[in-house]
């Protein structure tokens, strides 16, 4: 996710006890970048992720990925892909693809997903 305009991503993963430690490592190493420095909540530095034991398979072309021009759009996708999985992405495409370059706040993105361990 492009993320550089987030300036808050309190709570944003508050409740999604689902998270694999993982997914935590990867997470973390993505949003604590420079320009990210202060905003990102979460100290998940100690999570590691261990390299898959074969290359990973192509993925397959993604379909059009969920494009998101305000906060209220995301979090009704984020809703939904709590809900149902599987749903939502006929619906918004694979989570990892959505486009969230305009989004301004992450606030309580997925509070109270405690299934949610997706790749972003």
């Amino acid at each position: 996710w492009h993320v550089e305009k987030v300036t808050d991503f309190a709570g944003m993963f508050q409740g999604a006890d689902g998270l694999t430690d993982c997914n935590k490592a990867k997470m973390h190493s993505s949003f604590t970048s420079l320009t990210l420095s202060g905003t990102w909540p979460y100290d998940w530095s100690a999570f590691e992720c261990s390299p898959p034991p074969f290359p990973p398979l192509r993925p397959p072309s993604p379909s059009p990925p969920g494009i998101f021009t305000n906060n209220a759009a995301l979090k009704a996708a984020a809703d939904a892909y709590c809900a149902d999985a599987s749903g939502a992405e006929a619906t918004y495409g694979p989570i990892a693809h959505w486009d969230v370059s305009r989004i301004t706040s992450m606030d309580y993105l997925f509070y109270g997903c405690s299934s949610f361990n997706g790749d972003l």
